[in-house]
């Protein structure tokens, strides 16, 4: 049946005409548009910077050629074509000079036009930016049309690029986040800065403002009143300060205010403090402005996170991008309701995965008392991108309106500045220490980034601290030996501690109650971190099939991790308190089932041995060719003098053997390293066809099928080069039989018998000493050996040189793999991600 459905898919790839009409009949569905509600006016948080404020929400869209559409914002699509949007709106009414077009950040990256001319271009980064609409392309008496031609990012100067991954979200574009126009104010009273000074005992405020005084006192005045007053979250004051200065056109005031615990902002405390500032003219009141502020003081050090002198414990969930969670749905309610349950299941900090959310979110976490790490999108990029102009210039970019959207928010306690980075490199080293500086100039909250585990020592001034990935592997090998000098600290981790494959199994939530119980034992105790984060906040959508993924009836891969469902439901109750973080795994009384080690290799292999030396006592035949195959690996030839032919059953029972001792041992890594995300992560470069990595994941958790797989491929191996040899002998002198060419391919993989051993205690070995490294170079081994035999036997065959030989050979490699590249088209970067995954190791 295997075979039969092999056949059916190499027969499948072999019709260029089939995939071409395939390819056509995809493009020419039309893309699917999803929409949302945003759930309240979100131009309410820039009212106090904009004035005549219109967001836009009508719109029209096509792709290609099509014809033009309605359509209302938010939407996002998973389409591959460009999508051209337009909206119109009038100007009689606004201030030409001071129009601004502010955005919370668009999915892919967007060319904007007005009135047919360009005039800007928005990388794909998704943070919120503010465009300066030029006034000459303004037309005052009739409508304006804005256009904005949005895609997804495939090369570095389009912002931030998707390299082919295989655990990130499903990839979307559009506009889901609010766009507006609005006229930019230039308020009298402008609070440039304000900043908790903790040098002292006693933390002091010092604010920083500026009064364009000639706009509001007469032309006579010479002195004027600076009244400052700060008041507390019940509105009692804390303290009053004023002072005289002499008249000019901007005066700018700096005044101090001390302090206590009580009146900084914290996860336990979100109020605001007021600071009302009065401007006096012969003791009249000509400005007052009352001012909400949030006051906390953050410092990063070798010990950890500090917020207002304290250790600051992290207790984290991981946040996806999601947007089809939100499809049909209300974004910022759905938000709003989400963020509070994971509050009161004890969670103080959400890490916002390879995005940074837009400022309305960090706006409702503000007044949670939620602590938002934020990312770039830099994730698991080759060491190639890192010397591209382009990519440092959006970085630049993305810090600059970062500082300008986001570092009010005190929500906001670190930025990613890159996620599983190849640190050994000197261009990621330079890339890092520049956004390291950059950050610490712009946003002064400290930074952290994920390198990848490289023999190599990463460079230690790259960034304030690190967030390791703490999977299973990594934590049995490298994590543990993994030496890091103050002023380093470890700081939470990404992925899963524990043994993750209960995730895919149809456990009950009582057992997975206890999975997660267990990770949040083993961050705080087993590794000592100071916080953490566990996987997940919600279900979430895969790009690709996942072994922990499951096909819903739309056919999207989604991963039943979460804490809370699609719905945002919770999924995970852990008692009365409801704090996962402040219960063991002993308050659950029903153990995990433990995943048994398998003995299926060895006694297969054993089985297979007892029938092969069965065959072997009763065919005398056998025993003298596979006595003189040892010796030669074209034995057949040595029979050939003697007008003696190998029959065809013995070089089929001698290849079957050898194949299945090969394919036992290759199974039984697969085998042990089936849930291993890295492994994954270079099968689903491997296969680019979707459907045969999809095949893949549903037969890597089977010691039989995988087994049964291996060895029909390497079955089929000598057969595809006896096809090859005879297809050669057409063009040559020697007439080769097929059985001759057959022989070859079969008895070269003799030397794979001294491999018996081994390929029976494989799985054992790896699972209880890990020396799989070793076994990879004995097996590497026995493959330079066969192949130097099966040299040997077509040199002697066709009387050819050894080099034309192995030159044939490579070609029989080769061509075959630049097929598969013409036909399916591997993504951006496929060859640079796999040599990133293949440097750090199968332990992910």
């Amino acid at each position: 049946m295997i075979l039969m459905k092999l056949i059916k898919r190499l027969s499948k790839y072999l019709f260029f005409c089939f995939l071409l009409v395939n390819y056509l009949s995809a493009n020419s569905v039309s893309p699917t548009m999803y929409q949302f509600e945003w759930g309240y006016e979100p131009e309410l948080l820039y009212k106090d910077q904009y004035d005549n404020i219109i967001l836009l929400s009508d719109w029209e869209y096509r792709f290609d050629d099509e014809k033009w559409r309605s359509i209302r914002l938010p939407f996002f699509t998973d389409s591959k074509k460009q999508i051209h949007l337009r909206t119109k709106f009038k100007a009689d009414n606004l201030d030409i000079q001071n129009l601004k077009l502010v955005s919370n950040g668009i999915l892919g990256s967007a060319g904007f036009y007005l009135n047919d001319k360009f005039f800007h271009f928005q990388s794909n980064d998704d943070i919120a930016f503010e465009i300066t609409i030029p006034p000459s392309l303004i037309q005052k008496d009739s409508e304006n049309i804005l256009t904005v031609q949005i895609k997804e990012a495939a090369l570095p100067k389009e912002g931030y690029p998707h390299i082919v991954n295989l655990l990130r979200e499903k990839n979307f574009y559009g506009i889901l986040k609010p766009l507006f126009l609005g006229v930019k104010k230039t308020p009298v009273i402008r609070l440039e800065q304000s900043e908790i000074d903790f040098k002292s005992q006693t933390p002091v405020l010092s604010l920083a403002y500026a009064v364009d005084v000639e706009k509001i006192i007469p032309k006579n005045a010479r002195r004027i009143v600076l009244e400052e007053t700060l008041l507390d979250q019940q509105g009692g004051i804390i303290g009053k300060k004023s002072s005289s200065v002499a008249v000019s056109e901007t005066v700018k005031r700096n005044v101090d205010f001390e302090l206590t615990a009580e009146h900084l902002w914290s996860p336990e405390n979100t109020g605001d403090l007021i600071v009302t500032i009065q401007v006096k003219v012969d003791l009249r009141i000509m400005r007052i402005e009352r001012k909400a502020i949030k006051a906390r003081h953050l410092v990063s050090s070798f010990t950890g996170i500090q917020l207002n002198g304290n250790p600051l414990k992290i207790r984290g969930l991981n946040f996806h991008r999601n947007p089809l969670v939100f499809a049909n749905g209300n974004y910022y309610n759905t938000i709003q309701l989400l963020l509070k349950n994971i509050q009161q299941r004890g969670f103080n900090a959400i890490r916002f995965l390879h995005h940074t959310p837009d400022p309305l979110i960090f706006h409702i976490a503000d007044s949670l008392g939620l602590l938002i790490f934020a990312e770039l999108p830099i994730w698991r990029y080759p060491a190639t991108l890192f010397s591209n102009d382009f990519l440092m210039e959006h970085a630049k970019i993305s810090i600059r309106n970062l500082q300008y959207f986001y570092s009010k928010h005190v929500s906001f306690t670190s930025l990613g500045i890159g996620q599983e980075i190849p640190l050994d490199n000197p261009a990621s080293q330079k890339f890092m220490l520049i956004l390291k500086t950059l950050n610490s100039t712009h946003l002064k909250n400290p930074c952290y980034l994920s390198p990848l585990f490289t023999p190599e020592p990463f460079l230690k001034d790259a960034a304030d601290f690190y967030i390791f990935d703490a999977y299973l592997p990594v934590r049995n090998a490298s994590f543990e030996n993994l030496e890091l000098d103050t002023p380093f600290h470890y700081f939470g981790k990404i992925g899963f501690i524990n043994d993750y494959s209960i995730l895919e199994s149809n456990l009950s939530n009582l057992d997975k109650k206890l999975f997660y119980a267990k990770e949040i034992k083993s961050v705080k105790e087993d590794f000592g971190f100071h916080g953490g984060f566990i996987e997940s906040a919600i279900d979430w959508y895969s790009e690709y099939p996942t072994h922990i993924s499951e096909i819903t009836e739309d056919g999207l891969h989604k991963i039943s991790d979460g804490l809370f469902n699609i719905e945002s439901d919770a999924v995970y109750i852990f008692g009365e308190t409801d704090n996962i973080w402040e219960r063991n795994e002993n308050d659950i009384a029903f153990p995990l089932p433990e995943i048994k080690k398998t003995n299926f290799f060895s006694i297969l292999l054993f089985l297979a041995l007892i029938l092969f030396l069965a065959i072997y006592r009763k065919n005398k035949r056998l025993q003298e060719n596979l006595k003189r195959s040892l010796i030669h690996p074209y034995g057949f030839f040595v029979d050939m003098r003697e007008r003696r032919i190998i029959p065809l059953f013995n070089s089929i029972i001698s290849g079957s053997f050898s194949a299945l001792i090969l394919g036992a041992g290759c199974a039984s890594f697969f085998y042990f390293y089936r849930n291993s995300f890295k492994l994954h992560e270079i099968m689903s470069i491997f296969l680019i066809p979707m459907d045969i990595f999809d095949d893949f994941l549903s037969i890597s958790h089977s010691a039989v099928m995988l087994t049964l797989v291996f060895t029909v491929i390497f079955l089929l191996y000598p057969l595809f080069i006896s096809i090859i040899l005879k297809l050669i002998s057409l063009f040559t002198r020697e007439k080769i039989r097929y059985r001759q060419a057959l022989a070859i391919g079969l008895w070269s993989g003799i030397p794979f018998f001294i491999l018996l051993p081994v390929s029976m205690m494989s799985f054992q070995v790896i699972y209880n000493q890990h020396f799989e490294n070793i076994l990879l170079i004995v097996l590497c081994f026995f493959l330079i050996w066969t192949h130097i035999r099966m040299i040997n036997g077509i040199r002697v065959l066709f009387f050819a040189r050894p080099m034309r030989v192995l030159i044939i050979i490579l070609l029989s490699y080769l061509v075959p793999l630049l097929i598969f590249w013409a036909v399916f088209h591997p993504e951006f970067f496929w060859y640079e991600y796999l040599k990133l995954m293949l440097k750090a190791g199968l332990h992910f």
